[in-house]
């Protein structure tokens, strides 16, 4: 268990400073981690490949809309939304 924190930590300090930021979609698929609630899952393009990840946002109304994520350039599949983080200088356009 303590490995599976570090790693998750680990992997958001690197976002945090050495993320790209691009605009996804969100899809009508929906995830929950842990038995919480349903939230939708986020798709985007690099290189002609699409890459998802958990959004976080609940209400599945929002199915179509964009929200920024972060990813490393190196290993997209590493990605998360911009909400995860405090602070931020990505824009996305």
């Amino acid at each position: 268990m303590f490995l599976f924190f570090i790693k998750i930590v680990f992997k958001n300090i690197i976002l945090e400073y050495k993320g790209v930021c691009v605009k996804s979609v969100l899809t009508k698929e929906t995830t929950k981690v842990r038995g919480l609630r349903s939230t939708l899952v986020y798709n985007f393009w690099i290189k002609g490949k699409v890459y998802s990840g958990n959004s976080n946002v609940e209400d599945l109304s929002k199915a179509g809309d964009s929200i920024c994520v972060v990813y490393l350039d190196w290993m997209p599949s590493i990605n998360r939304p911009l909400s995860s983080f405090a602070e931020s200088n990505c824009n996305c356009n």
